[in-house]
Parts: structure tokens; C-alpha cells; sequence
């Protein structure tokens, strides 16, 4: 917003000096779980990334033979964890998000995982 005089434009300034700006706080932040297709969890987990939210998706230590090659698989599979709020703005995102089946629910709404099962 700019005050129009017979000077040049100045930039009006946003708040007065008296008032202090309050940090924005971000709604706190759990870790979910989502139930995916089957071989969607790496995709899943990598697009979720993409749009900066937090995942994990822990994998097995033991390595399986594909064909030709070794493979590590899931340690949990067709599960992905994700960090958000419900409140967040991107929580459709994480919900429509191409491979995800749904998110696991207890009592018809979603359930947060303990922290210290993510390690």
C-alpha cells in the first residue's frame, strides 16, 4: 500500500512500531500412518518428500534376491509413516496422494504413531 503525495511514493509500513509481530507458530506435528497399494510404498514416500513434508519408511536389513539382483524390501509392507498436522493445508495432499489406500484410522479419525517408535 503506498501514500500518494506530491513527493515520491513511499511504502507505508505494516504495523506501527508499537506493535511487535508474534511469531507464527506451526500447528504441531505427529507422525501418521498411511496404508498403501502394494510395491506403492518407495513412490509414496518419495512424492510425499517432494512437497516437503517428512516421511519414513523403514526398510529391512535383510536383502532378497529379485531375478538377477538383490532387493531390500519394507520393513512394514503396504505402510508408510508421514510427519504433518491435520490442520495443514497439504493433509488432502497427503490424503490424495497417487498410491495411498487410506490413512490408518482408530475410531473414525487419524491416528497418530509415538515418537519414539520413529527412530
Amino acid at each position: 500500500m503506498y501514500r500518494q503525495t506530491a513527493t515520491p511514493l513511499v511504502p507505508l509500513p505494516l504495523y506501527s512500531q508499537s506493535h511487535r509481530r508474534l511469531p507464527l507458530s506451526r500447528p504441531p506435528q505427529q507422525w501418521y500412518v498411511l496404508y498403501t497399494k502394494p510395491q506403492m510404498g518407495q513412490r509414496v514416500s518419495c512424492d510425499l518428500a517432494g512437497r516437503g513434508l517428512e516421511t519414513f519408511l523403514p526398510m529391512s536389513p535383510h536383502l532378497r534376491r529379485a531375478g538377477r539382483s538383490l532387493r531390500r524390501e519394507p520393513l512394514f509392507p503396504c505402510h508408510v509413516f508421514v510427519r504433518a498436522s491435520l490442520t495443514d493445508p497439504r493433509w488432502s495432499q497427503v490424503q490424495w496422494t497417487p498410491g495411498v489406500r487410506h490413512v490408518v484410522t482408530f475410531g473414525g479419525r487419524p491416528a497418530p504413531a509415538d515418537d519414539r517408535f520413529i527412530a
